[in-house]
């Protein structure tokens, strides 16, 4: 028992190291926990807490520096302009308080999602053609200027499609590095950021935390459409959410996805999370459900009063003038890339920084950047 606490911990720090430093995508980590010399249960302690830790800890990084993962993506234009009004705690208290509230709600509903998602899988699934399509369409209507953002939509599109056909260790790492991340490095300029004030948050939060559990769980339905960041600016169109409510909502569809996904693995073998196929190669996830839940849920509350608890020491790095620091990032991110994708991951990041200083200088939502995973899952659904 002690044994395994530590390798919770152990995890839970990892995490936590994976969520602050851009390039440690949980997924490659979790494969690399698989391959250790260690039994099921210290592995799955390990993999469940890392991935608590990583999702609680990646809002730091997408509020106060805009440097998000495909799960945190679209949480760094609400999360900044938060910054930028002085309530950079705020955002941060909040996409806490919806984690840790998606993730009590979605262990209720286990039981439920074991019944729900064969015969809804059956009934979506000869459908998923054109429920992308009209997804799509959506997104790209719903925005200030639709030729611009069906241009940038294509290009990420069309570009993501022949960047995933290259066989790379992890093709989402030079390109969402370089749409976001680089992208806003090549646009930077320092402007005056206010002090960061501890504000108060609303209870509405609690409500869109549900709201985005629940169509975290949904998402597991739709390939393609399960990133939490596509999923939040879908949901945008029909459903009005302020700046606070949509962080929640994304925070909750991230644990909401993860934890259904468990649910989706076990009943109809579809995990459309690389961090879930990993921990199924360790155990069987529906004869030990409840452990991996108690594990994730105790993982999400230690990391979210981590975070809370440094909440104004982290704030204080708002207010830098981040112009060397970016030139250390995209050294870093340009290293990172290299290392784990080779020349080709470099030739991938230089294209995809360029696609997002174009979508910025445009002034397109960078959302329209997820047309990289969508596209490319429509020219699959077609074929």
């Amino acid at each position: 028992m002690i044994e395994l606490l530590l390798f919770f911990l152990i995890g839970l720090l990892i995490g936590a190291i994976s969520g602050l430093v851009p390039g440690l995508h949980p997924n490659l980590i979790s494969a690399m926990l698989v391959l250790q010399d260690l039994g099921y249960e210290k592995k799955a302690a390990l993999i469940v807490s890392m991935y608590a830790g990583h999702i609680v800890f990646s809002c730091v990084p997408a509020i106060f520096f805009g440097i998000p993962d495909e799960q945190t993506a679209v949480s760094v234009l609400p999360g900044q302009r938060m910054v930028r009004e002085g309530n950079g705690m705020l955002a941060l208290k909040t996409s806490v308080v919806a984690a840790l509230a998606a993730a009590v709600g979605a262990v209720f509903l286990i039981p439920l999602a074991f019944t729900f998602y064969q015969p809804a899988y059956a009934l979506v699934k000869p459908y998923l053609l054109p429920i992308l399509l009209l997804a799509s369409a959506i997104f790209v209507l719903r925005t200030k200027n639709p030729p611009y953002s069906l241009l940038i939509f294509l290009a990420a599109g069309f570009f993501g499609a022949r960047a995933l056909n290259l066989d790379l260790q992890d093709a989402f790492l030079p390109l969402f590095s370089g749409f976001f991340a680089m992208g806003a490095i090549l646009n930077y300029r320092k402007s005056g950021i206010p002090a960061q004030k501890d504000g108060k948050m609303g209870y509405g939060v609690l409500k869109f935390a549900l709201l985005g559990m629940l169509l975290g769980g949904l998402a597991n339905l739709v390939p393609a459409m399960s990133s939490p960041a596509q999923v939040a600016a879908l949901a945008s169109v029909f459903i009005a959410m302020e700046t606070e409510n949509y962080l929640a909502a994304v925070a909750a569809i991230n644990v909401g996805q993860f934890v259904f996904a468990l649910a989706s693995s076990a009943s109809i073998e579809k995990a459309r999370h690389g961090v879930i196929v990993n921990l199924g190669s360790v155990l069987d996830i529906g004869q030990n459900m409840g452990t991996l839940l108690l594990y994730f849920i105790i993982g999400i509350g230690i990391a979210g009063l981590a975070v809370y608890l440094l909440r104004k020491k982290v704030a204080l790095l708002a207010g830098l003038d981040f112009s060397q620091f970016n030139k250390i990032l995209a050294a870093y991110l340009l290293l990172v890339v290299f290392l784990i994708d080779g020349p080709w991951g470099v030739a991938v990041f230089a294209t995809a920084s360029l696609i997002g200083f174009i979508t910025i200088r445009l002034n397109v939502e960078r959302t329209m950047m997820m047309g990289g995973i969508i596209v490319p899952t429509l020219m699959l659904l077609a074929n």
